[in-house]
């Protein structure tokens, strides 16, 4: 078993100094070494090392001013005993080299630091080595002359011992194979008048003291550290250890709510004994242990006083509420309605589920029930709990507020409705609502959860209707955040795509504002945000879209990654980046646990899914998604069913069943009250058109085209859908002027893949071969740098019944080629001439890393792997 006395650690430079001291007394002549220090910091123990240095060669040792048979410890005279101590100090000299160690200056009384003043000086000629430790602080008048003695003796030492550091302390901890203390050890601050009995108590399983936990002994050790403080000191010592962090004198003056003159002269004393330390303008208690043990003496009453004071003091200051919520945690009473927007203002704030959680249950716990902002923070502190996964504890929280938790039980519904399971919508409510069935108010209340729920996203749904003439117990800013998303969903319905953009604009200003003043609204920026990326993403605005989905993802407590996914995966698609839209929307789909796909994340990444699963031709995915939506379109109502009908209908236009589709798709695109589901995509209107050409449904195609029309009359200034609506027309008729419109409006569009349907719809009418054949490969194209395989083929196919006689890398390289920039075509030309990086860079002038750079690029671009590649190509592609 490893010795309970531990090595000592971090003072090698020490020893081999004071060993340095110690061997030069035999040459002759006496010397001086000054330890000083903070208390605690081990002077006393670098004695003991330095009497056995000296044993071991030779060095006699006298500990202070000896009395013994040479001199009378009872003489009275000072004169007569400091004679007595110089005679014994000269004869025991002259027979043996001598070592005095003086531990402690200050306890030195009168006489003895008279001695010292003298004797080093007096006696120099000497071997007598003098070694005196004294700490740190302010000390008697007599004490600093001696000091200033000391510092004028020649060739004196002064060795300033500092505070052990953390890798000495984890060194000493696991000599006494100790490592769980580490964390609790390194608290001492590297004293080891602490750390000693700390680990030692520890070891031994010494009583807890009641307070900090910590062993008894420590408690005594810190004690003595703190033993020769000043009175006035000693005071200030002990209430300042409410303060966890660096402060300032005039901070803590305000915590005492004391003048920072009275507070000056005892922080000086305490800065001086070295307990505290100074760093810039703020001081901070040189061992945190020594903080915990003197806070856990102060009055329960004074403690959570000065805590509360210091709270106050910080947020004056220009604290957040994040900043001082956990010391308000534990010292805030029943009924501080500062102290409790305080703690709300954090959970709200916080980006850590776990804190904000904890600072909102709290300030539910000091919130007499009877308060009218109960129900406000009850309801707050149910959604933190359902937005981190906690649903269970949610539930059980919400039902037991009672008739007056309805309003957390509204929070639930809309959550779920809005980023969960719409069917888990009703389950809940309905089956809480059952335990209610004797109490009219409540069970009402209840109900209109239900519908705000419901009407909130979703339009009408499994019969749920708007809200019934009595004002739902909503929260009204939480209300209007929904209302304002189920308007802008109710535009999508009626086709006025613009007013729903800038209402979900309005919805997320109006969360954002309510996020600013009350609690955790902020959890609504979330579902209005992606609702206007979808939405944008849709008309093309990609890069609007991603920014809505990016502020989505900022906001510290919104509900359903899934849902986040989903979306990001749907812009993936909508870009035209078929592969990172497929594995977003796999991911989704993956992590569903209950194989319900009755959710607005589900139907997202589905549909994506779905559209990828088409354009690519994967027969065993598309199996997959079929099976899906084959039992959703069974099961399911209203923006559910439509979606699963409208994927068996695209599913079943790959297949070539066009007449199933077509049956589809009247389910899905019917005239009457507007598309039942909110994220339709505007660009499936020319497909409706080309699947009711296929089956020769004139009336299909007219409402396709209508629709189209619609779009674009309702938001003009939107050139997307001007173009969708000229594309539905030009198919609808067959008119390659306008189809050559919607090719131009559509230039350089985000949506490459609508853009290539143009141009293959419009080769489609162009008599002349060669013309068509040119528009055919552009758009192949398109659609192969999507990974769009199917419609590759699909134009392919057309090519040769073209009868276009045609190289594929060559007309691959000449298209790929457009899209290397200026500065990639000539790094290109010169490596495919035979030029290597570094012959290239000089001749045009760049850094051999910039050439590599544009290579790499331009290897991507043209699909080649290599500079032999990229030689064939470029010689096919100049045939």
């Amino acid at each position: 078993m490893a010795s309970t006395q531990s090595p000592l650690r971090g003072r090698v430079e020490i020893i081999q100094e004071l060993s340095g001291f110690l061997s030069g007394v035999r040459g002759g002549g006496g010397g001086v070494t000054v330890l000083t220090g903070a208390s605690g910091v081990g002077l006393s123990r670098l004695l003991v090392e330095a009497q056995g240095l000296a044993a071991g060669r030779g060095i006699r040792v006298a500990h202070g001013f000896p009395a013994g048979p040479d001199v009378d410890g009872n003489l009275i005279d000072p004169y007569r005993r400091l004679h007595a101590w110089r005679q014994w100090l000269t004869a025991a000299a002259r027979r043996d080299p001598l070592l005095i160690t003086i531990d402690d200056l200050p306890r030195l009384d009168p006489l003895g630091l008279a001695g010292l003043r003298a004797f080093p000086i007096d006696l120099a000629e000497l071997p007598i080595r003098w070694l005196v430790a004294t700490t740190l602080g302010r000390h008697r008048r007599d004490v600093t002359a001696a000091l200033d003695s000391l510092a004028k003796t020649p060739g004196v030492r002064q060795i300033s011992v500092p505070a052990l550091t953390a890798e000495a302390v984890d060194e000493i901890v696991r000599d006494l194979e100790m490592p769980s203390a580490i964390p609790v050890a390194a608290q001492a601050g590297g004293a080891p008048a602490l750390l000693l009995p700390l680990l030692t108590g520890l070891r031994e399983g010494a009583p807890a003291h009641v307070g900090t936990g910590l062993p008894d002994t420590v408690h005594a050790a810190v004690h003595r550290l703190i033993a020769t403080v000043p009175t006035a000191a000693h005071r200030l010592f002990v209430e300042a250890s409410v303060i966890l962090e660096p402060f300032t004198v005039a901070e803590l003056a305000d915590v005492l709510q004391r003048d920072p003159v009275s507070v000056i002269g005892a922080a000086a004393d305490l800065l001086g004994c070295g307990v505290w330390v100074e760093s810039g303008d703020t001081i901070r208690f040189a061992q945190e242990i020594t903080r915990r043990v003197v806070a856990s003496e102060l009055s329960l009453e004074r403690f959570r006083h000065l805590s509360r004071r210091r709270v106050d003091v910080k947020l004056t200051r220009g604290a957040s509420p994040i900043d001082v919520a956990d010391q308000l945690f534990d010292v805030a009473d029943m009924g501080d309605a500062a102290a409790l927007g305080i703690l709300q203002a954090a959970a709200v704030a916080t980006s850590c589920a776990g804190d904000a959680i904890r600072w909102s249950r709290r300030a539910l716990d000091l919130t007499p029930v009877a308060s009218a902002d109960w129900v406000a923070r009850h309801a707050d502190a149910v959604r933190l709990l359902w937005l981190s996964g906690e649903r269970e504890a949610a539930l059980e929280l919400a039902d037991s507020g009672g008739v007056r938790g309805c309003r957390a039980l509204q929070s639930i519904a809309t959550l779920l409705a809005i980023e969960s399971s719409f069917t888990d919508a009703i389950e809940v409510v309905d089956a809480i609502a059952l335990s209610a069935e004797h109490d009219p108010a409540r069970r009402f209340d209840l109900i209109a959860a239900r519908m705000e729920a419901f009407a909130a996203l979703t339009g009408s749904m499994s019969g749920v209707r708007p809200a019934p003439p009595r004002q739902p117990a909503v929260d009204d800013a939480v209300a209007g955040v929904y209302r304002t998303m189920r308007e802008s969903v109710e535009s999508v319905q009626a086709l006025r795509w613009s007013a729903a953009v800038e209402l979900a604009g309005t919805a997320i200003g109006l969360a954002d504002t309510r996020s600013a003043a009350e609690s955790h609204a902020v959890a609504e920026t979330r579902p209005a945000a992606l609702h206007r990326a979808l939405l944008l993403g849709a008309i093309g605005q990609i890069d609007d879209a991603t920014a809505d989905l990016d502020r989505a993802l900022r906001v510290p407590l919104g509900a359903s990654p899934r849902l986040a996914d989903a979306v990001r995966a749907r812009l993936a698609y909508l870009a035209g980046d078929l592969s990172r839209a497929r594995t977003h929307a796999d991911r989704v789909l993956a992590s569903n646990r209950t194989g319900q796909y009755a959710n607005l994340a589900d139907m997202v990444a589905l549909v994506t899914a779905g559209d990828c699963v088409v354009r690519a031709r994967d027969v065993a995915a598309a199996a997959r998604i079929r099976q899906l939506a084959t039992g959703m379109a069974a099961r399911e109502t209203g923006p559910v069913r439509a979606t699963a009908i409208w994927l068996l209908a695209r599913l079943a236009a790959a297949d070539g069943d066009t007449a199933a589709a077509a049956e589809y798709a009247w389910q899905v695109f019917r005239p009457g009250p507007g598309v039942e589901w909110p994220y339709w995509d505007p660009a499936e209107l020319p497909m409706l058109v080309r699947l009711a050409n296929a089956v020769g449904d004139d009336e299909l195609a007219r409402f396709a085209v209508g629709t189209a029309m619609s779009l674009a009359r309702r938001s003009p200034e939107l050139r997307f859908l001007t173009a969708i609506a000229t594309h539905a027309q030009g198919l609808a008729q067959g008119d390659p002027v306008l189809l050559l419109e919607a090719s131009r409006l559509l230039e350089a569009h985000p949506r490459a893949l609508v853009r290539a349907n143009v141009i293959e719809d419009l080769a489609d009418v162009t008599v002349d071969d060669d013309s068509a054949c040119d528009l055919l490969r552009d758009s192949l194209h398109m659609m192969e740098m999507a990974g769009a395989s199917a419609d590759a083929a699909r134009v392919s196919r057309r090519l040769r019944e073209r009868g276009a006689v045609r190289t594929r890398l060559r007309h691959e390289v000449l298209h790929r080629r457009r899209t290397l920039t200026p500065a990639e075509e000539r790094v290109v030309a010169m490596v495919a001439a035979g030029a290597s990086n570094r012959e290239t860079a000089a001749m045009l002038f760049l850094s051999p890393n910039t050439v590599a750079s544009h290579l790499r690029r331009a290897f991507r671009k043209l699909g080649v792997r290599s500079r032999v590649e990229l030689t064939r190509a470029l010689a096919s592609g100049d045939e």
